[in-house]
């Protein structure tokens, strides 16, 4: 999907007071009238409640996130959200302390130093993520409204899996989970528009090479996604002008979190993405989906947290 970035500076309300415990992750959507008014608004409502479920069926963290869901007529699909800054090491401790508590694989904490942003040219810069993703780490409580708003493109999607399907279309379920992982902190700051200042989660697993981060916007460079130093290459990520910097180049094989849509193509999640969310603090459930690969895991205050809210929205557009 292509995107384009806009960055505004929005109040938020945070809530004092964590969410209520319960099993696993809840994503509670709204839908706003541009769904519930469309002629096909039960058929769309059910794919997206299927995308929320696999999130649900597959993470254990106790929190509840709250996504609006609005139909649109231009682009493809598009995610607003605030976003929330803290330091890198209140960043890192929590990262630890949630995957301590969630039971994942924490060999990827080895390559986060104890100190110091490990981010090439970013070490004064905080760590800026979704208000989601912080509270996956367990960094802030429960919100008084919507975690993010997600807009979707209907017209040019197959609406459901079932029945005959349009290969000229894009799946409106892997455009929706392309969505929800950035709603729930799968990003980069370079998308940002501050790459002299702040890191997104996914930019800590950005390299060039083995032992070897890299951290530019440059349509050259070869970024992949590793989560041991690089010494594995995972995925590719989009390092084009056109397109988010935290999604996956497109390649021969569709993906969820490709930068750009495949039509005719359906699909889920995959290891590359239950990685991204499981490195960025979302925990796994005992017992996997059997048919996806399992994930391994703005200013500071004077007090030194920053709770800084801005939006940015992506518009995704057809091939």
């Amino acid at each position: 999907m292509r995107f384009a970035k806009l960055a505004l500076a929005v109040p938020v309300l945070l809530g004092v007071t964590a969410s209520a415990a319960h099993a696993g992750l809840t994503i509670t959507p709204t839908f706003g009238a541009s769904i519930t008014g469309n002629a096909n608004s039960a058929a769309i409502q059910a794919t997206i409640n299927s995308a929320i479920s696999v999130y649900q069926n597959r993470f254990i963290n106790p929190i509840n996130v709250n996504i609006t869901f609005e139909n649109m007529s231009s682009g493809l699909g598009q995610s607003s959200f605030n976003l929330y800054s803290d330091t890198y090491s209140n960043y890192r401790n929590a990262l630890i302390a949630d995957k301590a508590a969630g039971g994942d694989s924490t060999a990827f904490l080895a390559f986060l130093p104890s100190s110091g942003n490990p981010v090439p040219g970013q070490s004064t810069s905080s760590v800026e993520t979704t208000f989601a993703g912080a509270r996956a780490l367990g960094l802030v409580g429960a919100s008084t409204g919507p975690d993010g708003t997600i807009s979707l493109n209907t017209s040019l999607t197959n609406i459901s899996r079932t029945g005959t399907q349009n290969f000229s279309k894009y799946d409106l379920k892997t455009v929706t989970m392309h969505e929800i992982d950035e709603i729930l902190g799968v990003n980069s700051d370079l998308d940002n528009g501050f790459p002299g200042g702040y890191v997104g989660p996914l930019d800590f697993f950005r390299y060039n090479g083995t032992g070897s981060r890299s951290f530019t916007t440059s349509s050259s460079e070869a970024s992949y996604f590793s989560v041991d130093g690089g010494a594995t290459h995972l995925v590719n990520f989009n390092q084009g002008s056109s397109g988010d910097r935290h999604d996956w180049a497109s390649s021969g094989t569709p993906r969820v979190q490709d930068a750009f849509g495949t039509p005719g193509s359906a699909p889920d999640l995959a290891a590359a993405e239950l990685t991204a969310l499981d490195v960025v603090g979302y925990n796994t459930a005992a017992v996997p989906e059997a048919s996806s690969a399992a994930g391994f895991g703005l200013l500071l205050s004077l007090g030194g947290l920053g709770l800084v809210a801005r939006k940015r929205s992506a518009e995704g557009r057809s091939l």
